[in-house]
Parts: C-alpha cells; structure tokens; sequence
C-alpha cells in the first residue's frame, strides 16, 4: 500500500489458507507446481493457484525461501508447506484474505486459550463499524463496490492514525479513503488490544456495517 503499496503487499488475484489460521478455509483442493522460490514469489503463485489475497510486510518475507508444493492440496496445506521454516503465521482478516507476520508470542500453556476474549471480538465488530460508517458516508469513494484494504493504529486520544491505504481495483478513490479515516475518532481498544490494526472492508461489509447502498 504506497500508502500500502511500498509496505505491504497483497496479491488480489488468490490466497486464503494459513498456517495458525484463525478460521476455517473453503473446501476443496487445488493443484499446485511451485518450486522452491523466494518467498514473496511463491506467494504470488499460490495466489493465482488458489483465488484469494495474501497480505504482509515486505520486511515480513525479505529474504525468507518458501519450501516447494506440488500436486493437489487444500489451500490451507498449501500455505502451511509453503510457509514451513519461516516463523511466519498467517490469520484470516475476512473470508478470503489473510494476514502474514511473524511469530512472536509463545505457544499458550495448557489451559490457556489462543482464542480472541469476548471483548476482542466486540471491540473489533464496532471498530469495523466505525470504519464503515465514516468511508460510506462519502458516496465518492464507492465503499460498497470494492475491497479496501487498512493497516492503521490507534492513538492514545483514540484516533486513527500511520494509516495505510490500498485499493487495488480503484487506487485513485485512495486519496478519498485517506481523508474519510485520517484522524477518525474510534471507540477506545481493550486492554492488551494488538497494533497495528489490518482490516479488509469488503462490499458486503461495508453494506452490513456502513449501510452503504447495494
């Protein structure tokens, strides 16, 4: 995203299966042919090869080596034999695209739950709200016809800010996005509330949260 585009990269045309993945891919399989590449590389083929998007920091996959995945697998096989060796997770942000990063927290001891708290989930759907709402009030930016996709975080005064922006079927409405959120106030984040944010508002989001016309 240039805005996201020099830091984040995120292959439109496929991916959705990861590796710690926080939801279940679509069923099925696809055949794969990649050879061992550079990691960033291997990702594009695996996008085009499976149908959804895979986003993550270019500093993320520099210099990191996918290992080879031939033949038929689910997508979320896949992704995890691509992914094997390089302490990076991926995690669903919507139904068909995912986030890399790296690893950084320990596994949970036994009783304790990976799982987002309650209050996680219910602070990401107004969150998500929010966003919607602010993009949808501006006809111009078309909220309801094209993927966008954000990285931001939240300030101590409970703003939007270090927003990054990308829209990759219309990259000229990103200008709009960028004023519609920069500085937006949101509802304050809960405890422990990781940063930054990456959230992909989709069409049917935006009309589910936003209210934007179909």
């Amino acid at each position: 995203m240039g805005s996201l585009t020099a830091t984040v990269q995120a292959q439109e045309v496929v991916p959705h299966s990861a590796a710690g993945a926080q939801s279940e891919p679509a069923a099925g399989t696809h055949e794969f042919s990649i050879p061992p590449l550079p990691l960033n590389e291997a990702l594009t083929h695996y996008t085009e090869a499976t149908g959804y998007s895979v986003f993550y920091e270019t500093s993320v996959v520099a210099g990191k080596k996918a290992s080879a995945v031939q033949g038929h697998h689910s997508a979320e096989a896949a992704l995890r034999q691509l992914l094997s060796g390089s302490n990076l997770t991926a995690r669903f942000v919507n139904q068909r695209s995912i986030m890399l990063t790296t690893r950084q927290q320990p596994a949970p001891q036994p009783g304790q739950s990976s799982a987002p708290s309650m209050a996680q989930r219910r602070y990401d759907g107004k969150l998500q709200q929010q966003v919607t709402q602010a993009l949808c009030a501006n006809p111009a930016i078309g909220a309801g016809q094209y993927r966008i996709a954000l990285r931001f975080a939240i300030s101590g005064n409970q703003r939007i800010h270090q927003l990054r922006v990308r829209v990759a079927e219309q990259p000229d409405i990103e200008p709009a996005v960028r004023g519609a959120l920069a500085d937006l106030p949101v509802a304050a984040p809960p405890p422990d509330f990781s940063q930054p944010v990456v959230m992909i508002v989709s069409p049917e989001a935006a009309r589910r949260y936003g209210a934007c016309p179909p």
